[in-house]
């Protein structure tokens, strides 16, 4: 459960617009970010308990009763365990040595048990599985407490976060029993120390070793911080947005007026050749694009009109010059269909052809006689009609282009910061 709200939290964070967003908000945002993917790893590596202890004292038996289920093998053959066992009813841990791993998925959430080789057999695995350690299990016996290799054991284990003793296969009489314990007790002194009974449930066992990994989990530790860190900066975000709400408003009501950038009376020159004249095509819109682009950034105010633009990036001139293309094959095509040649001969067409997209950018062009007689009385229609439709397509770009701005807007509008705080405030509970 913990984790899906880490990913709620995730994926709100990943639908802010960063136009809504200063400088400051973003160091903000990058934080929140960065809290998650942290969170994240925290809570989706599992804490390993591992179990250690000199051969005989009975690990796999408590390891076996932690889990709930047999995965580790139990024999009165010593060492019975000869590598490392892990169990848990998730995936492992990071353990440096080579392991075998059960998958027992009634096993306690968010926890890996591992069975260790005799520290006196297999030093080098036993001490691989301590160093990915959250909490050691030093497990002695009655018989097998204040020899060199328990305290040599004792010793290799402190720098786990956490550490106990078992002190298991307790048996006999009461009084036996205490001064057993009491033993032990001053062998490890200021130790926890767990007992289970000769042949018993570990159930004392699991509750401590429950205890003690949610006190680790919750008080003052990583997932703490991390938490709380990771709500605040969410908070903090979805604050920053709803700010914005109102220069978001501003800003679309802006592009809603901006009037479009007309070009139909701007006398469009006809220059030495096509090629030239396409460009001072392009770049009229250019200029016509520019303004509609300022416009709309100074008339609405805001530093958010100035973000919104970075992000749609400037006006490419591509798909105009796809559509003058275009535009001069159907001028062509319009003057050669209304012409009258009795004799199709090859000048005739191309003195049509570049004809056509003269007349087309500015009518006022003089026209040679022989084009009169060829197109007859439908020359000024086609002239008209080819002009009206070269406007029409430098003008639709600059439609086009405050239509990316209404587009920008309502993507930006979309976005719920009541989602992103409430996702925030889940991921700060514990």
């Amino acid at each position: 459960m913990a984790a899906d709200l880490v990913a709620a939290f995730r994926d709100a964070l990943e639908r802010v617009p960063r136009v809504l967003l200063s400088s400051e908000d973003m160091r903000v945002l990058r934080d929140a970010q960065t809290s998650a993917d942290v969170l994240d790893n925290l809570l989706s590596s599992p804490m390993s308990v591992v179990l250690v202890g000199c051969t005989g004292v009975g690990k796999s038996h408590l390891v076996n009763e932690l889990v709930g289920a047999e995965v580790s093998k139990v024999g009165v053959l010593r060492p019975t365990t000869r590598s490392v066992v892990a169990a848990g009813s998730m995936g492992p841990g990071v353990i440096e040595h080579a392991f075998e791993y059960v998958v027992v998925p009634a096993a306690a959430e968010g926890l890996v048990f591992v069975d260790t080789p005799g520290w006196e057999v297999d030093r080098e695995a036993a001490a691989a599985a301590l160093s990915s350690a959250d909490l050691a299990i030093v497990v002695v016996s009655p018989s097998r407490y204040g020899d060199a290799q328990t305290r040599d054991l004792w010793d290799a284990a402190e720098s786990t976060p956490q550490r106990t003793v078992v002190l298991n296969r307790l048996g006999g009489p009461s009084l036996e029993r205490s001064k057993v314990l009491a033993s032990v007790r001053s062998h490890f002194a200021g130790a926890d120390v767990v007992t289970v009974d000769e042949g018993g449930r570990a159930d004392q066992l699991s509750s401590s070793v429950l205890g003690a990994m949610a006190r680790r989990s919750t008080d003052g530790d990583k997932i703490a911080i991390t938490r709380a860190a990771a709500s605040r900066a969410g908070r903090y975000i979805a604050g920053a947005v709803t700010a914005r709400a109102t220069d978001l408003g501003r800003l679309g009501d802006t592009v809603d007026a901006a009037p479009p950038q007309r070009i139909t009376d701007r006398g469009l020159a006809v220059l030495e050749s096509w090629l030239a004249t396409e460009q001072e095509l392009v770049d009229h819109v250019q200029r016509s694009i520019y303004d509609l682009d300022r416009e709309i950034i100074d008339t609405s105010g805001s530093e958010v009109s100035q973000r919104m633009l970075e992000t749609m990036g400037q006006w490419s001139s591509a798909a105009f010059e796809n559509s003058l293309v275009q535009w001069r094959s159907e001028a062509a095509d319009r003057f050669r269909s209304d012409a009258k040649i009795r004799w199709r001969r090859s000048s005739a067409e191309q003195l049509l052809d570049q004809t056509s997209w003269k007349v087309g950018v500015n009518p006022t062009v003089q026209v040679a006689s022989r084009v009169k007689r060829l197109m007859g009385a439908n020359l000024d229609s086609a002239i008209r009609d080819i002009h009206g439709q070269l406007v029409d397509v430098a003008n639709d770009e600059a439609l086009r282009r405050r239509g990316v701005w209404r587009s920008a807007v309502e993507a930006v509008g979309t976005f719920k910061p009541g989602e992103l705080l409430a996702a925030a405030r889940a991921v700060g509970e514990r």
